[in-house]
């Protein structure tokens, strides 16, 4: 059993069992309870479901390719920042913060295209390159990485 799930399941259960004791007590600490709960909500909203950061595809075909593991590792120390891997739709996304980073991704069926259209990512190697993040309107940069089949 994944502890995401386990935690949706708890909070869910939270929020039913406050509504359910505002409906039958109509209290002020019941509100309470369930204002805490909602609190909880958009915060494990904003954790769990980040918006995406970057597409990966398949360069000559255009498709989007699932199930690649993308690695962000802070520049100074390769310390592992966030991991992810690709959904269905080639999506990725990190959490982190203003700086540089030293990206890398893989795939046991696709090797990274050299990838020049972009300053954002040099690539050093087949997989793996430097990435600065940057910030507009409080959105993370956003790429779109190329891989070969």
């Amino acid at each position: 059993l994944n502890i995401k799930n386990v935690n949706v399941l708890i909070l869910f259960i939270g929020v039913f069992a406050s509504l359910a004791y505002i409906f039958m007590t109509v209290s002020t600490v019941g509100a309470i309870i369930l204002a805490f709960y909602a609190i909880q909500i958009v915060i494990a909203l904003k954790i769990y479901y980040p918006s995406p950061w970057g597409i990966v595809f398949n360069s000559r075909s255009q498709l989007l390719v699932k199930g690649a593991i993308t690695r962000l590792y802070k520049d100074n120390d390769n310390r592992i920042i966030d991991i992810d891997i690709t959904d269905e739709s080639g999506k990725f996304s990190f959490r982190a913060k203003e700086g540089n980073y030293f990206f890398k991704i893989s795939h046991p069926d696709y090797v990274l295209d050299k990838y020049s259209e972009s300053s954002l990512l040099e690539i050093s190697n087949m997989e793996e390159g430097l990435v600065s993040i940057e910030r507009h309107n409080n959105q993370a940069s956003y790429m779109h990485v190329p891989l070969t089949k």
